[in-house]
């Protein structure tokens, strides 16, 4: 979360005029490229999913957007800027993979990591502790938190609160654009509906990219989908991308299709 200067609101776009693009992008680690050429353009607000199979390049491209990871060839935008001017302005929000495992270790509770987010990012002047828990509480009360967690230590949240959590921290300067890496890797399937459902309702304003491994579970709340594959890639709409002929073609035999559902599981693990 980036709180703003007046200055620097006024640049800001709003989410229905936003949209977030790559052309020709070459992402790279060391010398290697894991996104070799790749071109889409989303217009928000809505959801995008971006699947692909594991090592195709998912989180190196949501560190790029954020404007985490250098590019190395072609060109990204977000709401027209470059990622990196993109996350100063407050424009973007992100929850990365393995954030919420990191901060477990953390002795800090779920208010704490709200408030810690906004005291470090914050302009001067400093605002004062009671001011700062009334900020926190409004967003955990807007991702469906309840008061009776806000005092508890991340630890021992589940992994859909904290997940809830991170998501709080992340629109806390009301960003028009969301990442989101694999949101619900670590919850538990009781859980996954209604975070997704949290999720999917962020989506009527805000521009959503969201990896996940299991499209269905946001299917109803997606407009696009991106399919990375090792220097090949699929953009379009869901009726389009979720072929089963055309995914085969970036996951081999871990597609398998019950009833009108298509699903992708890991190697080796076909029932």
């Amino acid at each position: 979360m980036t709180v703003l200067l007046e200055s620097d609101a006024a640049m800001r776009d709003t989410s229905q005029r936003c949209f977030v693009s790559a052309e020709n992008l070459v992402l790279r680690y060391g010398s290697s490229p894991v996104i070799n050429g790749l071109s889409f353009r989303f217009d928000g607000p809505g959801l995008l999913q971006v699947i692909g199979p594991n090592g195709s390049g998912k989180t190196t491209l949501m560190n790029a957007l954020a404007g985490i990871l250098p590019i190395a060839g072609g060109k990204a935008l977000v709401c027209g800027n470059e990622p990196r001017r993109a996350s100063k302005l407050g424009l973007i929000g992100y929850v990365p993979q393995f954030s919420a495992s990191q901060l477990s270790s953390v002795p800090i509770t779920a208010m704490e990591v709200i408030m810690m987010d906004y005291v470090l990012r914050s302009p001067w002047p400093r605002l004062m502790r009671k001011e700062l828990e009334e900020i926190a509480a409004r967003a955990l009360s807007l991702v469906g938190v309840h008061e009776s967690y806000w005092h508890k230590r991340f630890s021992e949240l589940s992994g859909g609160l904290r997940q809830r959590v991170l998501i709080a921290r992340a629109i806390l300067g009301d960003p028009p654009v969301l990442l989101l890496d694999e949101p619900l890797a670590s919850v538990d399937p009781a859980g996954r509906h209604d975070l997704a459902c949290l999720i999917g309702s962020l989506t009527a304003k805000k521009t959503v990219i969201v990896t996940s491994h299991d499209p269905v579970i946001f299917l109803g709340w997606t407009r696009r989908i991106l399919v990375l594959g090792f220097n090949k890639y699929l953009y379009g709409e869901p009726g389009d991308v979720l072929d089963e002929k055309k995914l085969e073609a970036f996951y081999g035999s871990s597609v398998l299709r019950l009833g009108e559902h298509i699903h992708i599981y890991d190697a080796g693990c076909k029932p």
